[in-house]
């Protein structure tokens, strides 16, 4: 018999699949923000009054994994900004094409660690 614990967990990676999801399809990842600040607040409202020895491990891997594309839309927007105010350079073709390629890199860094089971990093 499965335990609540690890039903909530695999609850929890399949909302993460989800807005991974979302976000790789780049058009919907407004969608996947909502959902991540949602979840987010969730955890920290759950884990506010427990010691940090006491936190469950899954609760800060999948608000790690949060954070992780909260942070990856951040920074893309940014740099889409910048790469459309050089867009009549080459320099803004390029920045653009970077960001693509972070972002790309980004989100299947994240999908590994979610199939892993591994923690992401908390700096950019």
């Amino acid at each position: 018999m499965r335990t609540p614990a690890a039903v909530l967990e695999k609850s929890e990676k399949v909302v993460l699949a989800i807005t991974y999801l979302l976000y790789a399809l780049v058009i919907t990842a407004p969608i996947g923000l909502a959902i991540n600040a949602l979840r987010v607040r969730h955890f920290r409202n759950r884990l506010s009054g427990v010691s940090a020895q006491d936190r469950a491990d899954s609760a800060r891997t999948a608000t790690e994994h949060h954070l992780w594309l909260m942070r990856t839309l951040g920074v893309m927007v940014i740099m889409l900004m910048i790469s459309v105010g050089t867009a009549y350079t080459y320099f803004g073709v390029i920045i653009f094409a970077g960001t693509m390629v972070w972002f790309t890199y980004r989100i299947g860094k994240g999908i590994m660690a979610l199939a892993e089971g591994r923690h992401l990093p908390t700096a950019m």
